[in-house]
């Protein structure tokens, strides 16, 4: 018999029908209060019940419907995304993408400070600032002793770690102060600022043979009705110039001029007044990449007393134009110090405030060459009576800002890592700062000198009751992450072979590798692929790099 037509089937005593070698339903498969019990396959258009459905492995639909609160064994719902392995990948890695589009595992080194090493042990240092310069291969040193005589140390470097091989010290003047250092890289010359015993403004090229620095005729860049009592100095490398500003006296104004190494001397551009009359303190300069411009600051009174005010320089020729870009913030009339970020494209601004007794930090916005508006970041940190100079560097790995300062009581030398909102474009003009940390445990004063390479960021300070010259190095991050990190992706989901399809844990799920996470603390992703608490990691990492939130001990919300 090949069919067979009935209107109904039931097994004995009612009990359900076996049908082991399944059963094909044409129209709808109804299932009662009994159930059905299939060995084999059901094939049917539809298949309707008002009691359970059970098979012994699996059931496959093209769709369910219903709430399906009582299904089980269903896939994770947890988020993921899928992609093509570069290289094996463990399970529970941190993953990036890569510029090929695959997926592979954060390697690397995070961002360390190297133990601090002493430049020289012989001579102590005064307060009136320390300054530091490299050409690509070595560094140039440049202070002032107790007795107000300067000098000059050559350090090869090798751009990694402490290995820096340092020649003697070498003595270029006596009684000399203000001074500052740069690197001219279009004439590959060092030039060195300062202000003889005589109260002249001088500069020299710098030139250097092993580790053996070699001062070259002295070249008078303001020879003042008063005395020099500050200098700043930035590079242009779009015009192969550098900007010097430097105030004069009390009464007498602050100036800033053009001037570039030629040869083994300087030569400069006309002098040009910014900030004229009474001129309360500091200078500093900084140079524009975005516009090719100056941005240059000053303590001075213009409409109000006692403040610091704003200026942008334009370059033509040897020559630089200067307007007044209107007030930062009141009451500086000691150290500051300015840089700019070109990712972000933002002025930072730090400035001892003589009102607080407190270095402030502020971030300015370009809207033309007479307005810069400034937002006014509050307290970097308060320092009471210590008014002494401030590093400040940009970390063009990180785009994040290096500031370095001393403080008085206790005696020590102390730093914190800041940037901006956002990546791509600003999400605020705010900078957030990480927690204060002092440099390597070590106490000392004076100004700090400060400096980035491609891959350091070089501080350079007085420290111990010496207060001998001494530098510190940060190695940047040299990682699969790019910069910022916002190319991490999330975290392995299984072990994966190169080539194959892996899937990749991201925002919103968890990972369970870890142990000793204190609970409720964010994590951020470090350049070797670990993770960290802001108070610990040495780079300060953006919104784009926060690894997660930690559930227990082990367990890692990514967020």
């Amino acid at each position: 018999m090949s069919t067979l037509n009935v209107t109904s089937i039931k097994g004995r005593a009612g009990a359900i029908p076996n049908l082991p070698d399944g059963a094909i339903v044409s129209g709808i498969a109804t299932i009662g209060a009994g159930g059905i019990d299939v060995t084999g396959v059901v094939t049917a258009t539809s298949l309707e019940s008002d009691t359970k459905i059970s098979a012994g492995s699996s059931i496959t639909a093209v769709s369910f419907y219903g709430d399906g609160a009582n299904l089980t064994s269903l896939p994770s719902q947890s988020p993921v995304v899928t992609g093509i392995a570069s290289g094996a990948i463990p399970a529970n890695r941190a993953l990036c993408i890569h510029s090929d589009g695959k997926v592979g595992v954060v390697t690397g080194t995070k961002a360390v400070w190297n133990s601090r090493q002493v430049v020289d042990g012989s001579v102590n240092l005064t307060s009136s600032g320390y300054s530091i310069a490299y050409n690509g291969t070595v560094l140039l040193a440049h202070w002032a002793n107790t007795s107000g005589h300067g000098q000059l140390k050559v350090g090869t470097y090798s751009g990694s770690g402490n290995s820096i091989t340092w020649g003697a010290t070498v003595q270029y003047a006596t009684n000399v102060s203000q001074f500052d250092l740069v690197y001219d890289s279009n004439a590959d010359r060092f030039v060195i600022f300062y202000r003889n015993s005589s109260s002249i403004g001088k500069a020299a090229v710098v030139t250097v043979s092993g580790t053996t620095p070699t001062k070259q005729t002295e070249v008078d860049f303001k020879n003042p009705s008063g005395t020099i009592e500050a200098i700043d100095v930035a590079y242009d490398p779009d015009s192969g110039q550098f900007g010097l500003v430097y105030k004069e006296g009390s009464t007498n104004g602050c100036h800033v001029r053009l001037g570039k190494a030629s040869g083994n001397t300087v030569t400069f551009g006309s002098e040009v007044t910014y900030a004229g009359g009474n001129s309360n303190g500091p200078v500093t300069i900084c140079y524009d990449t975005t516009r090719n411009k100056f941005i240059l600051a000053a303590g001075y009174n213009g409409d109000q007393s006692n403040n610091g005010w704003g200026f942008v320089g334009t370059v033509s020729g040897t020559s630089i134009t200067v307007t007044s870009a209107g007030l930062i913030k009141y009451n500086y009339q000691n150290k500051i110090k300015m840089i700019h970020d070109p990712f972000r494209d933002r002025y930072v601004f730090v400035g001892y405030n003589n009102n607080n007794t407190q270095w402030d930090s502020l971030t300015g916005t370009y809207v033309s060459d007479t307005e810069i508006t400034w937002n006014d970041n509050g307290v970097l940190q308060d320092v009471g009576t210590t008014d002494r100079g401030i590093g400040l560097v940009y970390n063009p790995f990180g785009k994040n800002y290096v500031v370095a300062y001393p403080t008085a009581s206790p005696n020590q030398v102390k730093y914190k890592v800041g940037r901006l909102g956002g990546l791509g474009t600003p999400e605020a003009d705010t900078i957030t700062w990480s927690d204060e940390k002092i440099l390597n445990g070590g106490n000392g004063g004076g100004s700090i000198g400060a400096m980035s390479t491609d891959d350091s960021i070089i501080l350079f300070f007085g420290h111990g009751a010496t207060t001998y010259p001494n530098v510190q190095i940060q190695e940047l991050q040299n990682s699969t992450l790019t910069d910022g990190a916002e190319n991490f992706l999330g975290y392995s989901a299984g072990t994966y072979t190169d080539g194959q399809t892996a899937t990749i844990k991201i925002v919103g799920n968890t990972v369970d590798v870890y142990s000793n996470l204190s609970p409720g603390v964010q994590y951020y992703i470090q350049g070797d692929g670990g993770i960290a608490p802001l108070s610990t990691v040495e780079s300060y990492p953006s919104t784009y790099n926060l690894t997660g939130v930690s559930l227990s001990s082990s367990k890692l919300l990514i967020k």
